[in-house]
């Protein structure tokens, strides 16, 4: 379960482009991103993410990343 004042940050990891949504609690997206970059450098989509939760009035994000080929969660 996810407080409701989080917003939701999902993470598609690839190995050289990472695709990002963050959404609310109803699966409206508020914001997507893709960034051609490894996943050890995702400091900058972590914190437009934040930036995106915080303006829609969410006191941050929570995350969940899918490993490459495995379609699963964390």
């Amino acid at each position: 379960m996810v407080r409701r004042d989080l917003a939701i940050l999902a993470i598609d990891l690839g190995e050289d482009k990472q695709v990002a949504a963050v959404m609310d609690h109803d699966g409206r997206v508020l914001g997507r991103r893709s960034v051609t970059v490894k996943a050890h450098a995702l400091g900058g989509l972590l914190s437009w993410a934040r930036d995106v939760a915080v303006r829609r009035g969410f006191a941050a994000w929570w995350s969940v990343a899918s490993r490459p080929g495995t379609g699963g969660g964390r």
